[in-house]
This record gives C-alpha cells, structure tokens and sequence, in this order.
C-alpha cells in the first residue's frame, strides 16, 4: 500500500463513526441538491419572468448555480468538519498515542492532508455527477452541446473551494487546539473578523485601495464559486453596480497561495509544540 493510500486507510478508521463526520457528509449530500430546487421554488414563487425556474437546472448555468450553493455548504459545514477532525483528536489524546504508536509529527500531519483531499475530491466527483444528472434531465437534446460551456475551470475551482475551507479550519484546529475554542475562532474569523480587517482596518485605517481588500482568505474561497447573478443582470439590461470580485484565475492563485501559508504554519505550530 503507497504511503497515501496507508494514510487515508488510517485517518478513515479513525473516523468512520465520528459522528460529525457522518452527520456533515450526509447533510453535503442532501442538501446541495435541496438548495438547487429551493432556489426552483423560490424563482416559482416569486414568479420572476426573465428566465423560467427549470433554465436554472440545465447546461450550461447548472455549474455555477449549484457550485455556488455548494460553497454554502462547504463555508458551514465542510469547514467546520475540518475543525473537528483535528481538535477531535486533541481533545481526546489520540494525537499523543499515534506519536507513541510510531507515527511521525509529519506522517500525522500528511495524513490530516491527505484526508482533507480525498475528502474534497469526493465531494467534487459527487458535484459533477449531480450536475450531469440534473443538466441531462432538464436540457433539451438540442441544447447538449452546452455542457462544456461556462464551465472552464469549475471542477478545479470547486474542488479548491471545498479543500480551501477544510484546511481553513485544519489550520484553526492546529493553532488552537481546543474544540469550543477552535469552532469559535473559525466562525468569528468568517463572519465577522475578516470583514472588519477588510472594511475598517485595510480601508478606513490603513487607507490601503480598495481593490487589495479581495485577497484576503475567506474572500479569495469564495470568489473560486461566486455569486452568479451577474450575468442575469446584463440579460436584463438592468443598469447595477459592477460586482466587486477576483477573476477566476486571481482566485484560484490566491487561494493556493493561503493554502500553502495555511499548511506550511500548521505544521510548524504542530512540530514545535507539546502534546
């Protein structure tokens, strides 16, 4: 067995009755479906008349709509697992057995990210494989020359997303340890603490220019799936103001970029503190 393969087995019987890991992983699995046919339902009930409610589920805006709900889910709760698959184990002291055990700091370490990966490419096969189900029923055969279209860099954007927000909170998990602890931190930093760095501090403090507010974390994540109304309003030629975003190019370099700064601090802190 490669030593991939030997770290995803270990990290997988570790927690394949870790309840909120099978808790969260059902809920990605039902509700990124359900939030595709809740935004059904509501373009329905607000009888919204530039494009009918079906043209959501098919190619090519299947992509974007569902990637952007799927960047919901992995902001609550794939983010969160990713705390909890670390402070888990501290709180509990199998980090500690493991070192004892014969297991490495780093070979601990690279399993976490090992873990965190297959995780993410899960839970991106399962995104392509709703997309093309749901885009195959809704789309005429005259329009099948469209799956490809809009598409572009979607299934590495996705699955950089999702990996992002899981080693987003890895990295809380890692610095602080404590679960209470961690989960506060992580959701404090999302709501509200990048928020303030970006809108107050950056701006109104340090008069840095606006535009160099999008390369912070949490920002760079969420523009890898952004909002897709954009070019709704073009359609309707409805005059609005530019939506302030990364290219899709920007975000997936800046998010690379925080996930090496991410892994690269984790595992210092790791290897240079006591168990």
């Amino acid at each position: 067995m490669s030593s991939i393969g030997k770290y995803l087995y270990l990290e997988w019987l570790k927690f394949r009755r870790f309840r909120p890991f099978v808790v969260l992983s059902i809920a990605y699995v039902v509700l990124l479906p359900s939030m595709l046919f809740s935004f059904h339902s509501m373009v329905q009930f607000a009888k919204l008349r530039f494009r009918t409610p079906e043209a959501y589920f098919k190619f090519p805006h299947v992509w974007e709509y569902l990637a952007y709900g799927g960047s919901w889910l992995a902001f609550f709760l794939l983010g969160y697992l990713g705390v909890a698959l670390v402070t888990y184990e501290f709180q509990h002291r199998t980090v500690r057995q493991n070192i004892m055990a014969g297991l490495s700091r780093r070979d601990y370490y690279a399993a976490k990210l090992a873990f965190i990966t297959g995780y993410a490419l899960f839970a991106t096969a399962y995104f392509l494989l709703l997309g093309f189900i749901l885009g195959m029923i809704y789309t005429g055969p005259n329009e099948y020359h469209s799956f490809f279209q809009e598409m572009e860099s979607m299934p590495f954007r996705y699955f950089l997303m999702i990996f992002s927000y899981m080693l987003f909170g890895m990295f809380i998990g890692f610095i602080f340890r404590k679960s209470a602890l961690s989960v506060l931190i992580y959701f404090s930093y999302v709501f509200f603490i990048e928020k303030i760095f970006r809108w107050v501090v950056h701006r109104d403090i340090l008069y840095i220019q606006e535009k160099y507010n999008l390369y912070y974390p949490i920002n760079a994540m969420s523009d890898l799936t952004p909002l897709p109304f954009g070019h709704l309003m073009r359609e309707m030629s409805v005059p609005f103001t530019q939506y302030h975003a990364l290219s899709p190019t920007q975000a997936i370099v800046t998010s690379l970029l925080w996930a090496v700064l991410f892994i690269g601090v984790g595992y210092y802190r790791f290897v240079r503190s006591d168990l």
